[in-house]
């Protein structure tokens, strides 16, 4: 039996514009080539039946409409003749018609490429998504695990990196969320955009400027390979077997520990990674997601050798964050949740308490308020980016992101030396 489906979204754009996934096949598009001319219903033909699937699609909160019957009754003729009235009226995203005539037609790998390629042709957003899915795929990067005084490190290069001892190294810090670890998928994926936007065409790292990146990323306290206690990374619930009672101080402490590990790395890295003096690191940078984004920020307000900050959804006011957190969770911000001498250290060290001159961070993302007084120095770059309806999550569009402003760091623009923040920022 002939089956067609078709959704009533909007579209418009032309066809052949994007490269096809593997195993697209042109034959399931109802109005390809290999169907002229359309197997339509006659001029006045089926009217009630083709009014009724009109009707019910315009309700949308239908998602399946089934045409049921024998073999020749015009089931396809119908559901030729429906996908071209949604596609007259730019409503049509994806049509896939199976077909005993075409060899592919109706075999099951056929179908997700066809239609995702048809909704990559329909909205521009899906295009992207899956323009960085192919950009990730194809993207590969080395990666290297050094035990560096008892903390293992993971340490990625790009495949075509240079050998040459003259060759400058720009090393970034990527740092994950909480509940974690360093091997996540996400953030290897993360590591390969940020790679192929550093590498690809236009990069400027290839050809004269000849500079090399390698990303290190390595666990938090208590997370992957350092975990201890699972449930001292979780936050207060009102479910006894989920609560921790201690989340403000756990969060806190491990954030501060990461930035205390960042500068025992970039004091010692070096010496594990080129024992022999082979290349030289000439700038750090540090990004991190959620618990990692927390910690770039704390990073950044005390290693005066990190150059470079991406804080994804992070924030540099603790107080700010966990006291809203403690709100909804019903919490008192007062003992012992907060015990007072917590609360003096953060008043004393939080990067939103510090003062800074004109040539460093004045952070910004818990608020606002913060943005118009966020100085980066003389030459420096700032960029805000805020994705609208994005989720606790770094998004693909959040990955690229970043990796264009690794190739800017990469690039220099006579910006060395300066502290560049580019903040990627969620709101709850």
């Amino acid at each position: 039996m002939d089956f067609g489906y078709s959704t009533g979204v909007p579209t418009g754009r032309k066809i052949n514009t994007i490269p096809a996934p593997a195993n697209t096949e042109y034959s399931g598009i109802f109005d390809s080539e290999y169907h002229q001319p359309h197997s339509r219903c006659m001029e006045n033909t089926r009217v009630a039946l083709r009014k009724s699937i009109t009707q019910v699609l315009d309700q949308h909160d239908r998602t399946n409409i089934w045409l049921n019957g024998l073999a020749g009754v015009g089931k396809t003729s119908i559901a030729f003749s429906i996908a071209e009235e949604m596609k007259s009226a730019k409503r049509l995203a994806a049509t896939f018609f199976f077909s005993r005539k075409h060899e592919h037609a109706h075999k099951v790998p056929a179908i997700i490429p066809t239609i995702a390629y048809q909704l990559a042709l329909a909205f521009r957003a899906f295009e992207r998504i899956l323009s960085d899915t192919r950009a990730r795929r194809k993207t590969t990067a080395d990666v290297e695990t050094l035990l560096v005084g008892g903390l293992l490190v993971d340490v990625y290069s790009h495949p075509t990196s240079s050998t040459s001892s003259t060759d400058p190294i720009h090393a970034l810090f990527f740092l994950h969320g909480r509940s974690e670890s360093a091997q996540e998928a996400h953030l290897v994926d993360t590591v390969k955009v940020i790679f192929n936007e550093s590498y690809g065409s236009g990069s400027g790292v290839s050809g004269e400027m000849k500079k090399d990146l390698i990303v290190v990323a390595f666990d938090h306290r208590n997370h992957g390979t350092r975990l201890i206690d699972q449930k001292r990374n979780l936050a207060w619930s009102e479910d006894p077997a989920e609560n921790n009672d201690q989340h403000a101080i756990d969060m806190y402490t491990i954030q501060t520990g990461t930035a205390e590990d960042v500068s025992f790395l970039i004091d010692h890295l070096p010496s594990f990674l080129y024992p022999l003096g082979e290349r030289t690191i000439v700038e750090w940078g540090i990004g991190g997601t959620s618990l990692g984004g927390h910690s770039t920020w704390i990073a950044l307000s005390r290693e005066p050798r990190l150059t470079l900050g991406i804080p994804i959804i992070g924030c540099p006011d603790y107080t700010k964050l966990i006291s809203k957190r403690a709100k909804s969770s019903r919490i008192p911000f007062a003992p012992p949740y907060f015990p007072t001498s917590f609360k003096t250290y953060i008043e004393t060290h939080d990067p939103a308490k510090l003062p800074y001159h004109e040539d460093r961070l004045v952070p910004w993302v818990a608020s606002a308020e913060f943005v118009e007084g966020l100085e980066v120095g003389e030459g420096g770059v700032k960029r805000v980016v805020v994705e609208e309806g994005a989720g606790h999550e770094c998004t693909n569009g959040m990955r690229r992101e970043a990796g264009l402003f690794v190739r800017k760091w990469l690039g220099g623009a006579g910006c060395e030396g300066v502290l560049r923040i580019y903040d990627l920022v969620e709101y709850e």
